[in-house]
Protein backbone atom coordinates (compact mmCIF):
# COMPACT_ATOMS: atom_id res chain seq x y z
CA UNK A 1 0.00 0.00 0.00
CA UNK A 2 1.19 3.40 -1.18
CA UNK A 3 -0.39 6.35 1.03
CA UNK A 4 -0.22 9.66 0.34
CA UNK A 5 -1.58 11.94 3.39
CA UNK A 6 -1.66 15.31 4.87
CA UNK A 7 -3.60 17.16 7.40
CA UNK A 8 -5.87 15.98 10.55
CA UNK A 9 -7.73 13.25 8.29
CA UNK A 10 -4.08 11.95 6.94
CA UNK A 11 -2.73 11.99 10.46
CA UNK A 12 -6.11 10.08 11.86
CA UNK A 13 -6.45 7.50 8.76
CA UNK A 14 -2.99 6.38 9.26
CA UNK A 15 -3.53 6.20 12.92
CA UNK A 16 -6.39 3.72 12.42
CA UNK A 17 -4.34 1.55 9.89
CA UNK A 18 -1.70 1.19 11.88
CA UNK A 19 -4.03 -0.32 14.59
CA UNK A 20 -5.61 -2.11 12.12
CA UNK A 21 -2.29 -4.00 11.03
CA UNK A 22 -2.83 -2.64 7.38
CA UNK A 23 -0.32 0.25 7.78
CA UNK A 24 1.02 1.52 4.60
CA UNK A 25 4.64 0.43 3.01
CA UNK A 26 5.06 3.83 2.23
CA UNK A 27 3.64 7.46 3.32
CA UNK A 28 3.99 10.43 1.34
CA UNK A 29 3.47 13.98 2.84
CA UNK A 30 3.57 17.10 0.69
CA UNK A 31 6.59 18.66 3.15
CA UNK A 32 8.16 18.52 6.26
CA UNK A 33 5.46 20.41 8.30
CA UNK A 34 2.94 17.71 7.94
CA UNK A 35 4.69 16.93 12.01
CA UNK A 36 1.97 14.90 12.88
CA UNK A 37 2.08 12.17 10.49
CA UNK A 38 6.00 12.31 10.05
CA UNK A 39 5.72 11.84 13.79
CA UNK A 40 3.86 8.46 13.64
CA UNK A 41 5.91 7.09 11.06
CA UNK A 42 8.63 7.62 13.04
CA UNK A 43 7.03 6.17 16.16
CA UNK A 44 5.69 2.98 14.20
CA UNK A 45 8.55 1.96 11.71
CA UNK A 46 6.24 3.41 8.53
CA UNK A 47 8.69 4.69 5.87
CA UNK A 48 7.88 7.98 4.47
CA UNK A 49 8.64 10.42 2.10
CA UNK A 50 8.61 13.99 1.36
CA UNK A 51 7.40 14.49 -2.23
CA UNK A 52 9.54 16.33 -4.82
CA UNK A 53 9.42 16.24 -8.24
CA UNK A 54 9.67 12.91 -10.48
CA UNK A 55 8.89 11.06 -7.53
CA UNK A 56 5.53 9.84 -8.32
CA UNK A 57 7.52 8.25 -12.01
CA UNK A 58 9.88 6.74 -9.62
CA UNK A 59 6.88 5.04 -7.68
CA UNK A 60 5.10 3.62 -10.63
CA UNK A 61 8.27 1.92 -12.33
CA UNK A 62 8.87 0.37 -8.49
CA UNK A 63 8.30 -3.07 -8.28
CA UNK A 64 9.31 -3.84 -4.97
CA UNK A 65 5.67 -1.39 -3.80
CA UNK A 66 2.97 -3.69 -3.55
CA UNK A 67 0.80 -2.47 -5.85
CA UNK A 68 -2.73 -3.28 -4.25
CA UNK A 69 -3.74 -0.37 -3.02
CA UNK A 70 -3.09 3.25 -3.48
CA UNK A 71 -4.64 5.82 -0.78
CA UNK A 72 -4.78 9.62 -1.45
CA UNK A 73 -6.06 11.13 2.05
CA UNK A 74 -6.50 15.02 2.11
CA UNK A 75 -3.20 15.30 -0.48
CA UNK A 76 -2.99 18.67 -1.93
CA UNK A 77 -0.73 16.25 -4.52
CA UNK A 78 -2.52 15.84 -7.80
CA UNK A 79 -1.71 12.16 -8.96
CA UNK A 80 -0.70 11.69 -12.45
CA UNK A 81 -2.23 9.27 -14.59
CA UNK A 82 1.19 6.82 -14.58
CA UNK A 83 1.42 5.90 -11.12
CA UNK A 84 -2.98 5.57 -10.86
CA UNK A 85 -2.46 2.88 -13.48
CA UNK A 86 0.37 1.32 -12.32
CA UNK A 87 -2.02 -0.05 -8.98
CA UNK A 88 -4.92 -2.66 -8.70
CA UNK A 89 -6.73 -0.42 -6.20
CA UNK A 90 -7.14 2.92 -5.24
CA UNK A 91 -8.82 4.86 -2.60
CA UNK A 92 -9.76 8.82 -2.09
CA UNK A 93 -11.77 10.35 0.37
CA UNK A 94 -13.93 13.49 -0.15
CA UNK A 95 -16.17 15.64 1.96
CA UNK A 96 -18.69 15.95 -0.56
CA UNK A 97 -21.45 13.82 -1.92
CA UNK A 98 -20.15 13.48 -5.77
CA UNK A 99 -20.79 14.30 -7.71
CA UNK A 100 -22.19 17.57 -6.09
CA UNK A 101 -19.62 20.04 -4.95
CA UNK A 102 -16.33 18.10 -6.34
CA UNK A 103 -12.71 20.07 -6.01
CA UNK A 104 -12.05 23.07 -3.31
CA UNK A 105 -13.91 24.47 -0.30
CA UNK A 106 -16.59 21.70 -0.27
CA UNK A 107 -18.13 23.20 3.16
CA UNK A 108 -18.11 26.79 1.35
CA UNK A 109 -20.07 25.64 -1.51
CA UNK A 110 -22.49 23.18 -0.14
CA UNK A 111 -23.57 26.48 2.66
CA UNK A 112 -23.94 28.67 -0.74
CA UNK A 113 -25.62 26.51 -2.90
CA UNK A 114 -27.64 25.17 -0.11
CA UNK A 115 -26.99 21.32 -0.98
CA UNK A 116 -26.66 18.29 0.92
CA UNK A 117 -23.89 17.97 2.50
CA UNK A 118 -22.42 14.40 2.97
CA UNK A 119 -18.72 12.46 2.05
CA UNK A 120 -17.97 9.92 -0.24
CA UNK A 121 -15.26 7.38 -0.49
CA UNK A 122 -14.69 7.06 -3.95
CA UNK A 123 -11.48 5.44 -6.69
CA UNK A 124 -8.54 7.91 -7.47
CA UNK A 125 -9.29 9.10 -10.90
CA UNK A 126 -7.72 11.51 -13.39
CA UNK A 127 -10.38 13.84 -13.04
CA UNK A 128 -11.07 15.96 -10.27
CA UNK A 129 -12.93 13.58 -7.29
CA UNK A 130 -14.47 12.05 -10.93
CA UNK A 131 -13.33 7.98 -9.21
CA UNK A 132 -16.54 5.43 -9.06
CA UNK A 133 -18.56 5.54 -5.47
CA UNK A 134 -17.90 2.74 -2.65
CA UNK A 135 -19.69 4.47 -0.27
CA UNK A 136 -21.03 7.93 0.73
CA UNK A 137 -23.09 8.95 4.04
CA UNK A 138 -24.81 12.29 4.50
CA UNK A 139 -24.09 15.12 7.12
CA UNK A 140 -26.98 16.77 8.74
CA UNK A 141 -27.05 20.75 9.32
CA UNK A 142 -29.53 23.60 9.74
CA UNK A 143 -29.13 27.36 9.84
CA UNK A 144 -27.00 29.02 10.89
CA UNK A 145 -24.32 26.92 10.31
CA UNK A 146 -21.09 28.58 9.89
CA UNK A 147 -18.67 27.25 6.99
CA UNK A 148 -15.91 26.33 9.37
CA UNK A 149 -18.83 24.36 11.36
CA UNK A 150 -19.60 22.20 8.46
CA UNK A 151 -16.45 21.89 7.86
CA UNK A 152 -15.41 20.01 10.97
CA UNK A 153 -18.57 17.81 10.56
CA UNK A 154 -17.64 17.05 7.00
CA UNK A 155 -13.78 15.59 8.55
CA UNK A 156 -15.49 13.61 11.25
CA UNK A 157 -17.53 12.07 9.21
CA UNK A 158 -14.63 11.37 6.57
CA UNK A 159 -12.68 9.24 9.17
CA UNK A 160 -15.96 7.73 10.61
CA UNK A 161 -16.75 6.15 7.00
CA UNK A 162 -13.42 5.20 6.31
CA UNK A 163 -12.76 3.41 9.62
CA UNK A 164 -16.32 2.16 9.18
CA UNK A 165 -16.22 0.88 5.69
CA UNK A 166 -12.21 0.01 4.95
CA UNK A 167 -12.00 -3.46 5.76
CA UNK A 168 -14.87 -4.57 3.43
CA UNK A 169 -13.52 -2.10 1.00
CA UNK A 170 -9.94 -3.72 0.94
CA UNK A 171 -11.56 -7.37 1.01
CA UNK A 172 -13.33 -6.46 -2.03
CA UNK A 173 -16.80 -7.20 -0.21
CA UNK A 174 -18.05 -2.99 -1.54
CA UNK A 175 -17.39 -2.65 -5.09
CA UNK A 176 -17.11 0.75 -6.49
CA UNK A 177 -20.05 2.01 -9.04
CA UNK A 178 -20.32 5.03 -11.19
CA UNK A 179 -21.07 8.14 -10.00
CA UNK A 180 -25.02 9.34 -11.12
CA UNK A 181 -26.47 12.54 -11.57
CA UNK A 182 -24.76 16.10 -12.74
CA UNK A 183 -21.62 16.78 -11.81
CA UNK A 184 -20.80 20.30 -9.78
CA UNK A 185 -16.69 21.47 -9.47
CA UNK A 186 -15.43 24.47 -7.94
CA UNK A 187 -12.07 25.77 -7.60
CA UNK A 188 -10.37 27.81 -4.99
CA UNK A 189 -10.56 30.50 -7.78
CA UNK A 190 -14.40 30.80 -7.43
CA UNK A 191 -13.83 30.84 -4.08
CA UNK A 192 -12.17 33.67 -3.24
CA UNK A 193 -14.20 35.26 -6.00
CA UNK A 194 -17.25 34.80 -4.14
CA UNK A 195 -15.85 35.29 -0.98
CA UNK A 196 -15.35 39.16 -1.57
CA UNK A 197 -18.49 41.73 -2.97
CA UNK A 198 -18.46 44.85 -4.13
CA UNK A 199 -20.28 47.01 -1.63
CA UNK A 200 -22.72 48.67 -4.12
CA UNK A 201 -23.85 44.40 -5.00
CA UNK A 202 -27.81 43.82 -4.50
CA UNK A 203 -28.50 40.45 -2.54
CA UNK A 204 -31.59 39.57 -0.38
CA UNK A 205 -31.03 39.83 3.27
CA UNK A 206 -30.89 36.12 3.61
CA UNK A 207 -29.12 35.59 0.54
CA UNK A 208 -26.62 38.30 2.10
CA UNK A 209 -26.55 36.55 5.43
CA UNK A 210 -26.28 32.78 3.66
CA UNK A 211 -23.10 34.35 2.11
CA UNK A 212 -21.65 35.38 4.81
CA UNK A 213 -22.13 32.19 6.95
CA UNK A 214 -21.00 30.18 4.13
CA UNK A 215 -17.17 31.73 4.09
CA UNK A 216 -16.85 31.97 7.53
CA UNK A 217 -13.90 29.92 8.44
CA UNK A 218 -11.16 32.03 10.60
CA UNK A 219 -9.41 35.21 10.97
CA UNK A 220 -7.79 34.63 7.94
CA UNK A 221 -10.49 33.49 5.93
CA UNK A 222 -13.54 35.26 5.77
CA UNK A 223 -16.16 36.79 4.12
CA UNK A 224 -14.94 40.81 2.81
CA UNK A 225 -17.12 43.58 1.23
CA UNK A 226 -15.19 46.77 -0.16
CA UNK A 227 -16.84 50.03 0.38
CA UNK A 228 -15.09 53.29 -0.76
CA UNK A 229 -11.70 50.97 -1.93
CA UNK A 230 -11.62 49.73 1.71
CA UNK A 231 -11.72 46.15 2.54
CA UNK A 232 -14.02 45.25 5.66
CA UNK A 233 -14.05 41.57 7.01
CA UNK A 234 -17.61 40.26 7.49
CA UNK A 235 -18.86 38.55 10.67
CA UNK A 236 -22.98 37.85 11.35
CA UNK A 237 -24.24 36.76 14.56
CA UNK A 238 -27.81 35.91 14.76
CA UNK A 239 -30.14 35.10 17.84
CA UNK A 240 -33.53 33.44 17.42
Amino acid sequence: MLAFMSGWLGKEVLSFLIQDATKPELVVVPNDQEVGIISLCQTFQVPYQIYYSGLQTELAKNQEIDKQWLLTIWSSIKLQPELIDSFENSLNIHPSLVPLNKGNDCAAWTLRDKTEAGVSIITVAQGIDDGDVYCQKKVHYQFPTKGAQLHEALLDACLNLFKENWTDIESGTIKPIAQTGDAVYHTRKQTNQDRVKEGQEVMSIQDTINWALSHDFNDTSKPEVIIDGVKYKVSVTLEA
